[in-house]
């Protein structure tokens, strides 16, 4: 195809890209190919062209004694290992072109200023005296012996450069074409005739050797990848537009002429492979590796290079392994049962795992893991369900912990989390039933039955399911459910135990780290209530009667416990606890500047008082339920000395004084002395017995001022601490007349010298305060949901009435569940106060009214 003065520099070039398709199979060679093409390939210039063909310019004559080609090596430079040639002989000089060198300019040569076409044209003369010697020295590279070095090298690609500058690169590429497909026919043919054992280690190895060598001459091509096709797709011209890259050219006449003759052998030996891998048998698992990586790395030319590899292997490999898996596993399960299979299962998971990392490309191995899930675990899910639910009753972990990491590695553990929900919810109703049947569900037995239920399943969440969040979730949702079986009796239950374990008690004294154990364990059951706010009700009642009886155990405790329910639900759930805690700092401070004005005065006190001063609005106190009461001479004295003082202090402020919350502490000397504790009521009543040792019960309701229910309750406490006793046996105490006289028992006994004297009307107040605390809360929800309702709608201007109705459910289930009733109810009343109205068009949408 090379015709005139372009014709020595093409065969040189050809025959050395050819040398180096066979010299590929000497690995050696090709690594110091690659070495030196990497070198030379920088170096590429047309000053370097010019410099050597003034060289050719100076040499001898071509019919004196032949000078070497630049193909050719002298003879005592050549490796020992070469064969002997014959001295080669001049070749006939070609007759000069006809057609004009197109270059005039000159060149600096040794003589003097030199026409460039002379220069051209004796290179040319050069090159062809030398021809025969680069055929011998192909044969050389034919046998894979020759030793390329770095001059052999620079020469090829000042070859290429040069046929390429001229007009003859179409023709250069069509001849490197036709070398490769004559070699990938030759591979073919070498191939096909060893079919046997051991092909594709065969196969393997010669893509090897023909992907380097075609690695190498796609270097020594660069001017052709880089220059002539960029160029030409860049002008869109069809002369090269639709040619691949030199390299991507020899990759696809490997598809064409070795790979599709040979792929039925090729993948029946691959399919081989990978059974026998299955089996257990002895396989070469690198060698099927790099026969699957040859089928992306032929394909390069494509737009989609995998499109060989997925249609011819991976799809049916696929196939395969799923019909192959189904068939194992329900043998396997039938045979063996579900505790084996669990860990069958997971052994072929895991070895499939390995091998396709090993062996297959990495786009495959997704593709193998959830065609093995398929067959091994998602077929069978209604299986482990039922399996499940035993392994849960009783207690399996192990069994459940190889049934969680199968279901984690398919995806498909969300069957598990169902099944763990179910079981932690009928566990922990069964617990609560069973109290309610034996009539023992009270507070301490509720709390405690949830945390025993918390805790033995967070610990199966954290070892058995490895902490997963969706198992923790579960669990929050199963406890949830448990906690609330009674939406009344929860909250309260909840706020009881808190204040048995916030108050001081001499029964049993508690540790600074059993407490922090004990307020978590609070703290967790109460994140699972649901009417948070009855909650707050209950605890603010009781922590105010800690406050004002200074019945803590600790303010530090106190304030640990306020924070966690702030950190919890916000600042807005706890400012009244905290306001509390203000309300007895500052009154501390206000009794002991009363105290010292006091001492300061002509007239001392005369007796001690200690006086909290309380918000209204804080304190979850009402005066509307407090009965009249005439303190003792001394306690009114103290008592309207403090209001003055406080009147002084804060002007137009009015204080109330709540009895019923009101505790005394008393010195009685009976058979010897003791310390009584009493409430405001039974001191009154006792302290009218120090000038008589009996009273008729109209003597003390002259003298205390209490009401008939009141002084009955009163007298039936002290009778019941056996501090008075009725002057006849039988006497009435739940209506006494007007006549009874109860008397002092001066023989009064008891082994401990500090009493406290419980009010007998302690149950009725308690069912009273609970009926005061649902009314309280309910009002409290009612305004609630109302002014929600209106933020809501500031917000929002318009709203349809159903979007409103959620609105408020989603922003009130922090604190309750708001029925749907209250809801609508709240809603007429905005309406009705003209806080919104309906659009009188649609009178299902509600506007905002500024």
């Amino acid at each position: 195809m090379f015709r005139g003065k372009y014709e020595p520099y093409a065969e040189p070039a050809l025959a050395t890209i050819r040398g180096l398709l066979c010299a590929g199979e000497e690995g050696d060679s090709m690594k110091r190919v690659g070495v030196v093409a990497v070198a030379i390939a920088s170096q590429m210039s047309h000053l370097h062209e010019h410099r050597r063909l003034s060289q050719a310019l100076t040499s001898p004559p071509p019919t004196q004694q032949p000078t070497p080609h630049r193909h050719q090596q002298p003879a005592q430079r050549q490796p020992s290992r070469a064969p002997a040639r014959p001295t080669p002989r001049a070749a006939t000089t070609p007759a000069r072109p006809a057609e004009p060198v197109p270059s005039t300019s000159t060149i600096s040569g040794g003589a003097g200023d030199i026409d460039d076409s002379l220069v051209l044209r004796r290179a040319i003369d050069q090159a062809a005296a030398t021809w025969h010697l680069t055929r011998d020295e192909e044969a050389l590279l034919q046998d894979g012996s020759v030793y390329v070095d770095k001059s052999k090298w620079q020469f090829l690609f000042q070859d290429v450069h040069t046929l390429c500058v001229g007009p003859h690169a179409p023709s250069l590429y069509l001849d490197v074409a036709a070398t490769f497909a004559a070699k990938a026919t030759v591979i073919r043919t070498e191939l096909a005739r060893s079919a046997e054992d051991g092909f594709l280690l065969r196969y393997r190895e010669a893509f090897s050797k023909y992907r380097d060598a075609i690695t190498y001459i796609d270097m020594a091509c660069k001017f052709i990848n880089d220059n002539l096709l960029h160029q030409d797709r860049a002008k869109k011209q069809t002369r090269l537009s639709s040619w691949n890259r030199v390299h991507d050219l020899g990759m696809k006449m490997w598809r064409e002429r070795v790979y599709s003759p040979l792929k039925d052998i090729l993948l029946t030996d691959a399919f081989k492979e990978v059974a026998n891998a299955r089996k257990g048998l002895s396989t070469s698992e690198h060698t099927l590796a790099g026969v699957l990586q040859s089928m992306l790395d032929m394909c390069s030319d494509l737009d989609q290079p995998a499109t060989v590899y997925t249609c011819d292997f991976e799809q049916p490999f696929l196939a395969t392994t799923r019909q192959q898996f189904m068939e194992e596993s329900r043998a396997f399960l039938q045979d063996h049962g579900a505790r084996d299979y669990l860990k069958w299962a997971s052994a072929q998971l895991d070895s499939e795992l390995l091998r396709s990392r090993v062996v297959l490309r990495p786009l495959s191995q997704p593709k193998l893991l959830d065609t093995c899930a398929d067959a091994l675990v998602r077929d069978h899910l209604d299986t482990f369900t039922t399996h499940a639910k035993a392994m849960l009753e009783e207690e399996q972990e192990e069994d459940l912990g190889r049934l969680y990491d199968l279901l984690t590695r398919t995806g498909d553990v969300q069957m598990l989390t169902s099944e763990y929900t179910q079981h932690v919810t009928a566990t922990g109703t069964a617990r609560m039933d069973q109290l309610k049947q034996a009539r023992n569900l009270t507070a301490p037995t509720y709390f405690d039955a949830m945390c025993s239920l918390h805790t033995k399943f967070i610990t199966m969440a954290r070892d058995v399911f490895r902490g997963d969040p969706l198992f923790l979730a579960a669990l929050d949702r199963a406890c949830t459910l448990v906690a609330n079986f009674d939406t009344a009796k929860a909250p309260e239950y909840l706020a009881k135990v808190c204040d048995q374990t916030l108050k001081r008690s001499s029964k049993s004294a508690i540790t600074e780290e059993d407490m922090d154990t004990r307020l978590k364990q609070i703290i967790t059951i109460f994140s699972f209530l649901q009417d948070k706010d009855v909650f707050q009700k209950f605890y603010s009642r009781h922590l105010a009667r800690r406050l004002i009886q200074q019945t803590s155990v600790s303010e530090e405790a106190e304030q640990d416990m306020i924070g966690q329910l702030k950190a919890m639900c916000g600042f807005e759930f706890t400012s009244k606890l905290q306001r509390m805690f203000t309300d007895v700092t500052i009154s501390g401070h206000l009794e002991t500047e009363f105290k010292s004005a006091a001492a300061s005065s002509d007239e001392p006190l005369p007796t001690n008082m200690h006086v909290l001063v309380l918000q209204t609005g804080a304190w979850p106190l009402s005066s509307s339920s407090d009965v009249v009461l005439r303190l003792p001479p001394a306690l009114a004295s103290c008592a309207q000395r403090f209001e003055q003082f406080y009147q002084a202090k804060h002007t137009g402020r009015k204080l109330t004084w709540l009895y019923s919350y009101s505790t005394a502490e008393m010195k009685a000397r009976l058979a010897k002395v003791y310390d009584f504790t009493t409430t405001a009521y039974q001191m009154a009543v006792l302290l009218h017995f120090n000038h008589a040792t009996e009273a008729t019960v109209g003597t003390l309701q002259e003298q205390t001022q209490l009401a008939d229910t009141t002084l009955a309750r009163t007298l039936s406490s002290l009778v019941a601490a056996h501090v008075l006793k009725p002057q006849q046996e039988g006497q009435s105490l739940a209506q006494p007349d007007a006549a009874d006289v109860f008397k002092l028992n001066t023989r009064y006994n008891n082994k401990r010298t500090r009493v406290r004297i419980s009010a007998a009307f302690q149950k009725e107040t308690a069912a009273v305060d609970r009926q005061h605390t649902r009314k309280a809360v309910d009002a409290d929800r009612h305004l609630f949901l109302k002014a929600t309702g209106v933020r809501v709608m500031k917000m929002r201007k318009t709203l349809h009435y159903n979007d409103l109705v959620q609105e408020i459910i989603e922003m009130s289930k922090s604190r309750f569940k708001p029925p749907i009733p209250a809801i609508k109810k709240c809603i007429e009343e905005m309406i009705d106060e003209q806080y919104i109205r309906r659009e009188d068009g649609n009178r299902a949408m509600l506007s905002y009214i500024a």
